[in-house]
């Protein structure tokens, strides 16, 4: 789809795929085959993939919005209309796999986390991540430690964040 190769990913029947900034590219090992918005893509400019224990094929896109591959189609919000968010976000920062089999997405310039588990979203937000908004180009990582409890790594901090109470349990978010 273009020279400009994102990420390259090979799944479990060993195609490759290459998110790019112009669709995406799937090789066989014999040819290339291209998918676009026209596809079902929800954005062409497409940065990684992240398979899910479910055999969907997640594609963290430019425009944020929520889209997998499974079965031969790219779902995306119009398609699938459990995959409308309901803010607009930026583009997709990381896609992370739980091991209670949840993904974990975030938004590069936004405070909210999206927590899909089967066929059902969630947003998680809360005052701290929120009051962090301004630095979020610093975050490099999270990790869900229970139902409510993750752990936020930023650049110069980190802390377990407890949505339910609105709180930090360890460590320091100034």
């Amino acid at each position: 789809a273009s020279n400009t190769i994102y990420d390259i990913y090979r799944d479990k029947k060993g195609y490759f795929w290459l998110g790019t900034d112009k669709g995406i590219s799937r090789f066989n090992g014999i040819s290339f085959e291209n998918f676009t918005t026209a596809d079902g893509l929800s954005d062409n400019e497409c940065f990684f993939f992240r398979p899910d224990p479910y055999g969907r094929l997640w594609i963290g896109t430019y425009n944020g919005h929520l889209c997998f591959y499974k079965d031969g189609v790219f779902h995306n919000e119009k398609n699938t209309p459990w995959l409308k968010l309901p803010f607009t976000a930026s583009h997709t920062y990381e896609i992370a796999v739980n091991p209670d089999s949840t993904l974990t997405i975030f938004f590069r310039d936004d405070s909210r986390i999206i927590e899909i588990k089967n066929q059902s979203v969630r947003v998680l937000e809360s005052e701290i991540t929120r009051r962090k908004h301004h630095e979020i180009y610093h975050f490099l990582y999270a990790r869900k430690i229970s139902h409510e409890r993750y752990l936020l790594l930023y650049r110069r901090e980190a802390a377990i964040i407890n949505f339910s109470t609105n709180s930090i349990e360890k460590g320091s978010i100034s």
